[in-house]
């Protein structure tokens, strides 16, 4: 087939396909197809963060897509430990196999706890590995495998590590320690300009600064009784950040920990979301006049504990170009 369309037009179809099966038929159908369909369908790549997956990951993947990657998703998990054959077999989290496969099922499962124990996430040198191993890599995403539970879960490689052990990965969905490895790397890669992170994370203080991560998205930030001054910490070690959104675990003047608005600038910052947060609205009112940049903003399920909605926006509309504003309810954000 003799296809007579601009190669960057393909590449822009090829993009608008909803699934990698898709991509897949759309470059079956002729070479122009099939080198249009090639960066698209390795434009972003998933890793299971276990020692196996992230060790055979490059071969896997190809040394050709290595190159036309852009975001990468770690999916992390953490797996009961137990040394017993007895506490496996009565472990919560474990799936129910046939008696014929059980031995064979805990042995497996064995190799694969201790093989994990090795790694210290201090000094996580797969993660390295990893990253240097995609050269124009600009995105990453770090996710726990439990933030899919709403949706089916598509991992070909976590669905046949469970099998595999017979075995579910723990529920609460924490990802703090990897976020740690990940950030003690991050300034060595100075093309990621955009990191996520989905699960439930406990800043801790740190004297690092990421100044190339221009966009960033945190999805559970725990708050808890004198938390504030980690959470501060935590966020202005991007001081570049361009879009911003922030999400509270909790909620309400009961949580304990309410936003450090008054402590955060970001010069650059021009569209920003903060879901489920409790602050003042002093705070907020001056967190929006101190960001002259900002164009849009977001307000999800807040909560003030001192001062009103209305003598918020009675003082907001007597800004000077005051950025678009949103407010919406926990519940439609989360369902959209």
């Amino acid at each position: 087939m003799n296809i007579n369309v601009p190669q960057e037009v393909l590449v822009l179809v090829a993009s608008f396909l909803p699934t990698a099966s898709d991509i897949c038929n759309f470059r079956f159908s002729c070479r122009s197809f099939a080198t249009a369909g090639f960066p698209v369908l390795f434009h972003s790549v998933s890793v299971l963060n276990t020692i196996e997956h992230i060790g055979g990951f490059q071969s896997t993947l190809g040394n050709s897509a290595l190159y036309v990657t852009r975001h990468l998703t770690i999916q992390h998990g953490e797996w009961p430990v137990v040394t017993s054959r007895k506490a496996w077999l009565q472990h919560f989290l474990r799936i129910k196999e046939d008696l014929e496969s059980v031995d064979n099922a805990f042995a497996k499962y064995l190799h694969f706890i201790q093989q994990e124990q090795q790694r210290t996430f201090d000094q996580d040198t797969h993660f390295r590995q990893l990253l240097q191993a995609l050269p124009m890599l600009n995105s990453l995403t770090l996710s726990h495998i439990n933030k899919w539970s709403w949706k089916p879960f598509r991992s070909p490689h976590y669905n046949e590590l469970v099998r595999r052990i017979s075995t579910l990965p723990h529920w609460e969905s924490v990802v703090s320690q990897p976020l740690l490895s990940i950030l003690a790397l991050l300034n060595t890669f100075p093309k990621i300009r955009r990191l996520n992170i989905y699960g439930s994370l406990s800043p801790a203080l740190t004297q690092r600064r990421h100044p190339q991560i221009l966009h960033l998205e945190v999805t559970s930030i725990a708050g808890y009784h004198k938390n504030s001054s980690n959470i501060e910490s935590f966020l202005s070690s991007f001081p570049n950040l361009r879009t911003v959104l922030i999400s509270m675990e909790g909620g309400g003047p009961t949580g304990g920990t309410t936003m450090p608005l008054n402590q955060l600038y970001w010069p650059d910052l021009h569209t920003c979301t903060l879901v489920n947060i409790t602050s003042e609205e002093g705070e907020l009112f001056d967190f929006v006049q101190r960001h002259k940049g900002l164009r849009f903003l977001c307000v999800v399920g807040a909560t003030f504990t001192s001062g009103s909605w209305d003598s918020f926006f009675t003082q907001y509309q007597c800004l000077q170009n005051p950025p678009s504003f949103q407010t919406r309810s926990l519940e439609s954000w989360r369902r959209s």
